[in-house]
């Protein structure tokens, strides 16, 4: 009998312990014992905590006096930036049969310090001093970012937890849970994959943007990239990674702050560049705030880069931060009252922002339970913000980019029309004019003067030759494929080398601009050939296919070296070159010393 009642001593002592704790008053606050084996995995502790402020700083665990502790009344008690020590207590039971090995996590990563106490009655039965975000995840009993701390009981076991935490240069927030163990591993091992994707891609986001003003110079990329850099900064400051990974002083816990700044200002400069540059019509006192306001955040953040992170720098992040973000939702207001579209799309891009101050003021108000997800959504708003405006950057460059195309195609047919009119003016002019004045001569000359004669006829016909090549009726009379023809038979008529015309397909009817631009290119390069080429045959093609016209130029003469002709400026090739782009075509020149391929490719649309 003696020895069965020793076997359940254990037992009876853990159960009439757990008694006295769970019944325990507290400076009259009647304090719950927090039973373990009910607990729902990584639930915040509410109602079974207390806390208590020592101003003073040198009390330890044995001086605590329990009437002062009184209950938080949250599960994520906050203390502000006051840099003062703050104690909090809270009884729990392993009320299973078989000793549990637990994880009490205080869900923070920076506090200057963060002592664990666990007792039995009173003795401390384990404890961890002075860990702080300094200390490496190495040295750490768990390797966590997050406060971790082993909470291991024996069957029916009952401790009281003493945490003692204080911040000196930011706010402290220790919200606390309790994990089994291996379910806290596994969760631990999660929320670090879901919390470090969204860094990883910004940086990945950074470096594409840099890439693309790097080769653009399109100012837009460069403030995406700070903006997305500065995002990832903050990100991964805030998650303890770089307090963890990187040496100092990249490790420092202004870190967050500087990310903040950071990423404000390149979010300014981009919705200037972005949403503003493209107003139809300039605010001025909406330029001038937006710069202001880029230098504040500028300052501020050359002010945190050089000097010591106080307790009052937190509240100056917080107040620049609402303010910032506050004067960027209205200027997108104000432009979109303008009518500005990318004013619309950056709205749609902040719209998860948009939620999570709608989640927040309805957690305020008791209207809505904080979920894991709310928090999540705190990682991949901006995520999908930046990545909707890069998307957004990459439409408005392409349709600038079209918008100039279709200037510069413009200017170029006004350029190719006013030759055109030049070219029947002059045209006109020889014929009416020095044509009919030449043949009025003639008929004054002597009869006796038959060499004259001749000189004259030679003059005349001259004259109407190049008034013709300036102002060819073929075009309109026989279409494309005659007038070419008739061209190269002119050609063949009058220089030593031996033309043929080939068109192949069904001939497709082009715009007159259109025809009289090819009938141009296809002149210039027959005008080549009789000048340079050296060549004794020479083929013009036209080859109509389903989608393009296909123009060949083709000698056996003695062939030049492209890229020389280009450098030297040669006047004939740009004009065909120019009056190819001009139609939305290609064209290629392929020459040795065999002879020289010119291949144009007008496609019909």
């Amino acid at each position: 009998m003696m020895n069965r009642l020793t076997c359940f001593k254990p037992i009876l002592r853990g159960v009439i312990m757990g008694l006295l704790l769970c019944l325990t008053a507290v400076g009259g606050w009647a304090q719950p014992c927090l039973r373990l084996d009910t607990l729902q995995p990584g639930n915040y502790l509410s109602t079974c905590l207390l806390t208590f402020t020592d101003s003073t700083g040198q009390l330890n665990v044995s001086q605590l006096n329990l009437n002062l502790f009184k209950p938080t009344g949250t599960d994520h008690p906050g203390f502000g930036t006051d840099g003062l020590v703050h104690w909090l207590t809270f009884t729990c039971q392993n009320g299973a049969k078989q000793a549990r090995k637990f994880v009490l996590e205080v869900d923070i990563v920076y506090a200057d310090e963060m002592s664990f106490y666990m007792l039995d009655g009173k003795k401390i039965t384990f404890q961890i001093e002075h860990d702080s975000w300094h200390v490496p995840l190495w040295k750490r009993k768990i390797a966590s970012r997050y406060f971790a701390f082993p909470l291991d009981l024996a069957p029916e076991q009952a401790v009281r937890v003493f945490i003692r935490a204080q911040e000196q240069s930011g706010t402290l927030i220790t919200p606390i849970r309790i994990w089994e163990r291996s379910a806290y591993e596994r969760y631990y091992s999660t929320e670090t994959n879901i919390l470090i994707l969204p860094p990883i891609i910004l940086l990945f986001l950074a470096a594409v943007g840099l890439s693309l003003f790097v080769a653009s110079r399109h100012l837009i990329w460069l403030f995406y990239a700070v903006y997305a850099f500065g995002t990832a900064v903050y990100n991964l400051n805030i998650e303890g990674v770089m307090a963890h990974y990187l040496p100092t002083p990249f490790n420092s816990i202004k870190g967050y702050s500087l990310g903040i700044s950071l990423g404000y200002i390149g979010s300014l400069l981009f919705t200037h560049e972005y949403v503003y540059k493209r107003l139809s019509q300039p605010i001025r006192w909406l330029r001038q705030a937006t710069y202001g306001l880029i230098a504040v955040q500028t300052a501020w953040f050359l002010y945190v880069l050089v000097m010591p992170f106080r307790y009052g720098t937190a509240d100056m992040v917080l107040l620049l931060t609402a303010l910032t973000a506050a004067f960027l939702l209205m200027h997108l207001l104000v432009c979109l009252a303008r009518g500005s579209y990318e004013a619309r799309n950056y709205l749609l891009a902040i719209a998860p922002f948009l939620l999570i101050v709608l989640i927040r003021v309805c957690d305020r108000v008791g209207l809505l339970e904080t979920q894991d997800w709310h928090y999540y959504l705190r990682y991949y708003a901006p995520l999908v913000e930046i990545l909707i405006l890069g998307v957004g950057a990459v439409r408005q460059l392409m349709r600038e980019r079209e918008a100039t195309l279709l200037q510069l195609s413009n200017t170029q047919k006004e350029v190719i029309l006013s030759q055109e009119a030049e070219r029947r003016r002059i045209a006109q002019d020889l014929h009416d004019d020095i044509g009919t004045s030449l043949i009025a001569l003639r008929g004054r000359l002597s009869v006796s003067n038959p060499e004259a004669h001749s000189l004259l006829d030679q003059i005349i016909s001259d004259v109407r030759a190049v008034s013709h090549n300036l102002m060819p009726d073929e075009l309109a009379n026989l279409g494309l494929p005659g007038a070419v023809a008739e061209a190269v038979r002119r050609f063949q008529e009058s220089s030593t080398i031996k033309f043929m015309a080939v068109c192949a397909g069904d001939v497709v009817v082009l715009a007159d601009t259109t025809e009289l631009a090819i009938y141009r290119a296809v002149l210039e390069l027959m005008h080549n050939v009789v000048r340079h080429s050296g060549a004794t045959e020479a083929v013009v093609q036209l080859v109509y296919h389903a989608d393009l016209l296909n123009v060949t130029v083709e000698d056996n003469g003695k062939g030049f070296d492209a890229e020389k002709r280009a450098d030297s400026g040669g006047i004939g090739l740009k004009n065909v070159a120019s009056r190819t782009d001009w139609l939305g075509g290609n064209m290629a020149i392929d020459s040795s010393g065999v002879g020289t391929t010119i291949r144009i490719d007008i496609p019909y649309s």
